[in-house]
C-alpha cells in the first residue's frame, strides 16, 4: 500500500512539472512571436487601373489581448499607374515591430469600347461608305488609329487592342436600303402673276440620296388660266429607283395688276367701328365727296349697321384682326388668318361684299411680335400665297402717339403729302379719337384745294410695305 502511495505521488509530482515546463514553453513562445496580424480577404489581389483600392480590413491579437486600433497600415498605391504596390500593416508590441503585407497588382484589364455610328444604311446600287466610329478606353488615351477594319459585303468588322493586350470587336451590320423621299426645290414656291399676263414655269431642282438624276423624271399636272381671276396649284411629282415618292406644290395667283393713281390719297381708319364717332366720319366724308377705308376689329353685332352703311356709301371695309390683342394674334400663323378671316366673315354678314384686303396689328414692320420668332416673316410669306392683300401706311397721323389736338394731327397729315407718291394715311376711329374727327374736314379740303382725290383701297391699290423686322 505505501509503495502505491509513493509512485502515485512521483506520477503527480512529474505531472505537476510537466505542466509547469509547458506552460513555461507556451509562455515564452507567444511572448518571443508576439501579436498575430491576420488580413482579410487575399493577401495577393489585382485591381484594374483607375479603379479605387478598397481595404478588406484587418486585425491583431496578442494572446487575448485585441490590437487592432494599434496597427499602423502604409501603402505607395497609384491605380492610375500599371504595377505593383505593396501594403504594408505594422504595429509595435514590447520595442518589437511586427509586419504583415498585402500584394497588389495594378492592371489594365478592361477592354477598349467601340462605338459605331448607328447609321449603317447604304443605296441597293451604292457601296457603304463609313459614317463613322469612336474608340474608348480607361487607360489608352488614343486608339483610333490603332482600328482594323475588315470590310465584307453584308458587315464590317473593327477590331482593336490596347496596350495591355485587351482585345475588342465590333461587327456593323450593312443594310442595303432607300427609304428617303427625293426632295424638290421649288424657286418661287408661292408665286403672283398678273391678270392677263403670260405664266412661265419658275423652275425647280431634284435631288435625292441614291439616284443621281431625277429631273427628267418629274411629272407636272395642273394648268393656270391667266384670263381670271383665281388661286392655281400646280403639283410636281416624282419617284426615285426604290419606289419612294414625293410631292410639292405650287401655288399661282393671279392677281389684278396695281393701278397707279396720281395725286391720290388714300385716308384709312384703324380700330372701329365706334358708335361716337364713325358716323360723324362717315358724315364728313358724304359731304365733303371723299372715299376712305376701314380697317376694323370685331365690337359686336350691334355696330353691323355701320359697317353696312360704309359699304354702301362706296367706301371699303377691311380686316383688322377680331382682337387686336397682339399675344393672341402672332400667337401662331392659324391664330392670326382665323382673326382676320373672322373679321371678313363679319363684313359679308353685314354688308354682303367680301375682299382679302387687311391690315396687321401694328403693321407689318412692328416689333412686338418677336416674342414669337420670324412669325412676321411667315405670315407675309402665307398673306402672298393665298390671295390675301395687306396694306401698311406711308403717312401717319399720330394720333395714336403724342398727337392728341386737331392741328397737330392736320400738320402731320398733309405736311407729306405728295403728288407722285403712294398717300396712305394711317389715323384711328376708336371711341375717344375726337382730335382726328375734328382735323379730318379740314384735312380733306385741304387735299381738294391741291388737286388730290380720295380714294378706297380697292384689290388694284399698290401695296404699301413696311420693312419686315421679325
Amino acid at each position: 500500500m505505501l509503495d502505491v502511495i509513493k509512485k502515485l505521488k512521483n506520477i503527480f509530482i512529474i505531472l505537476f512539472l510537466i505542466i509547469i515546463l509547458s506552460t513555461y514553453i507556451l509562455l515564452s513562445f507567444l511572448y518571443l512571436r508576439g501579436p498575430i496580424i491576420t488580413l482579410k480577404g487575399k493577401l495577393e489581389k489585382t485591381i484594374n487601373v483607375n479603379d479605387y483600392y478598397k481595404e478588406e480590413g484587418y486585425k491583431a491579437k496578442y494572446i487575448y489581448y485585441d490590437l487592432t486600433n494599434e496597427i499602423i497600415v502604409n501603402n505607395n498605391i497609384n491605380s492610375n499607374k500599371l504595377g505593383d504596390y505593396n501594403v504594408y500593416y505594422k504595429i509595435k508590441y514590447n520595442n518589437k515591430e511586427y509586419t504583415q503585407k498585402r500584394l497588389i497588382h495594378i492592371k489594365d484589364i478592361e477592354k477598349p469600347i467601340i462605338t459605331l455610328n448607328e447609321n449603317s444604311s447604304a443605296c441597293p446600287n451604292k457601296e457603304f461608305v463609313e459614317t463613322g466610329y469612336e474608340v474608348s478606353d480607361n487607360y489608352d488615351s488614343d486608339l483610333k488609329d490603332k482600328v482594323i477594319v475588315e470590310k465584307n459585303k453584308n458587315e464590317w468588322i473593327y477590331t482593336v487592342s490596347d496596350s495591355s493586350g485587351n482585345k475588342a470587336k465590333k461587327i456593323r451590320k450593312i443594310i442595303y436600303e432607300d427609304n428617303i423621299k427625293p426632295k424638290i426645290t421649288l424657286n418661287s414656291p408661292n408665286y403672283n402673276i398678273y391678270i392677263n399676263s403670260t405664266y412661265t414655269d419658275p423652275g425647280y431642282s431634284v435631288s435625292d440620296n441614291c439616284s443621281d438624276d431625277l429631273k427628267n423624271k418629274v411629272k407636272i399636272t395642273g394648268t393656270v388660266d391667266t384670263k381670271k381671276l383665281g388661286k392655281y396649284i400646280i403639283t410636281y411629282e416624282v419617284t426615285d429607283e426604290s419606289g419612294n415618292k414625293t410631292k410639292e406644290t405650287r401655288t399661282v395667283n393671279v392677281v389684278n395688276r396695281p393701278i397707279f393713281v396720281s395725286k391720290a390719297i388714300y385716308l384709312t381708319f384703324d380700330d372701329g367701328p365706334s358708335a361716337n364717332i364713325t358716323p360723324k366720319i362717315l358724315d364728313i366724308l358724304k359731304e365733303e365727296g371723299a372715299h376712305a377705308t376701314f380697317f376694323i376689329n370685331d365690337h359686336g353685332r350691334n355696330l353691323d349697321y355701320i359697317i353696312k352703311r360704309a359699304v354702301d356709301e362706296g367706301h371699303t371695309v377691311a380686316s383688322h384682326t377680331l382682337s387686336h390683342n397682339f399675344y393672341s394674334v402672332y400667337a401662331s400663323e392659324n391664330a392670326f388668318f382665323k382673326e382676320i378671316d373672322g373679321v371678313h366673315n363679319i363684313i359679308y354678314n353685314a354688308s354682303g361684299k367680301r375682299n382679302k384686303i387687311f391690315r396687321f396689328p401694328g403693321g407689318s414692320s412692328n416689333t412686338i411680335s418677336r416674342f414669337n420668332p420670324k412669325i412676321m416673316t411667315r405670315l407675309v410669306k402665307m398673306a402672298d400665297s393665298n390671295g390675301y392683300l395687306f396694306y401698311d401706311w406711308t403717312i401717319d397721323s399720330n394720333d395714336a402717339g403724342g398727337s392728341n389736338t386737331k392741328e397737330s394731327i392736320y400738320n402731320n397729315v398733309t405736311k407729306y403729302m405728295g403728288y407722285q407718291s403712294l398717300n396712305i394715311v394711317l389715323m384711328h376711329d376708336s371711341a375717344n379719337k375726337y382730335a382726328t374727327l375734328n382735323a379730318l374736314r379740314d384735312i380733306i379740303r385741304y387735299g381738294k384745294q391741291n388737286g388730290f382725290t380720295f380714294l378706297p383701297i380697292t384689290e388694284t391699290t399698290p401695296q404699301s410695305r413696311h420693312h419686315i423686322n421679325n
